[in-house]
């Protein structure tokens, strides 16, 4: 028995680790384009004189990551969304089995 929970610990962790990778090449470029489109170009400081001159989608990648390390909680909801996601969807699969 305690060898199936550590297997599925340990999948589940695997799981876990590639949705966070994924969407975190996967959600900053949907974000960056979907603004671009609605709003306008992603900068850092709209307000300084040299309007978007350290913008774009590497600024954005670096900010997510700054704040990552820095262990902000809004990053890492936005990272590991997906992987609640499943987590809920798999959960209303195994209710409704019962």
């Amino acid at each position: 028995m305690t060898n199936k929970i550590k297997l599925n610990y340990l999948k589940e962790v695997i799981v876990f680790i590639g949705i966070v990778i994924l969407s975190y090449i996967v959600i900053p470029i949907s974000i960056y384009i979907v603004g671009s489109v609605i709003i306008d170009d992603y900068c850092s400081d709209p307000m300084s004189t040299d309007y978007c001159f350290n913008g774009g989608i590497n600024h954005l990648y670096q900010s997510i990551w700054k704040d990552i390390l820095l262990f902000e909680p809004s990053a890492w909801l936005l990272i590991s969304s997906p992987y609640f996601i499943i987590l809920l969807i798999r959960s209303i699969i195994y209710i409704n089995r019962q």
